[in-house]
């Protein structure tokens, strides 16, 4: 029991670190219109498959809440979170402050046509990857005013 109790508080220090009002950047999501988070997992228990947040994908599935719902997360026996999106609508502004509070190392820098994403590296956002022969941490990718933000990437589709 107590070993279960230490998993709920390290969850919890997970989510406040994580996704409370203030992400791990200090970047108040409630500034901006529609945040929506995307927890990519493998989950203890195969009866919560059914829940109308968790999106099955392959041997893992996908916990969707949007911000009023993030104490939900909670409810879910997660074995392992494999990444973190999240999306959100931003004007210039907004986007500015959030590229600035995330103090991170740029890695590279991809412009298309209509969209942009950005790679970057930050010891305080955990575990990376290896990308380009450096490690990447952080994801951003921007169409208009839509930001999506992926920790260490952003793991599903971001064609919004």
């Amino acid at each position: 029991m107590r070993k279960f109790f230490i998993f709920v508080a390290f969850i919890l220090c997970f989510i406040m670190v994580g996704f409370c009002k203030y992400d791990a950047v200090n970047f108040s999501l409630e500034e901006c219109a529609n945040p929506k988070y995307y927890f990519y997992v493998s989950l203890n228990n195969a009866e919560q498959v059914s829940d109308s947040h968790y999106i099955k994908n392959g041997e893992g599935g996908i916990i969707a809440l949007n911000q009023n719902e993030l104490e939900l997360l909670d409810s879910f026996d997660i074995n392992k979170i494999y990444g973190k999106s999240i999306e959100f609508e931003a004007d210039e502004q907004q986007y500015s402050d959030f590229l600035q509070r995330t103090n991170f190392k740029m890695v590279k820098t991809e412009i298309f046509d209509s969209f942009s994403t950005i790679y970057g590296f930050n010891e305080g956002f955990g575990e990376s990857v290896s990308l380009y022969g450096e490690e990447v941490n952080i994801q951003i990718a921007k169409r208009g005013n839509i930001v999506c933000v992926g920790f260490p990437l952003i793991l599903g589709s971001y064609w919004f």
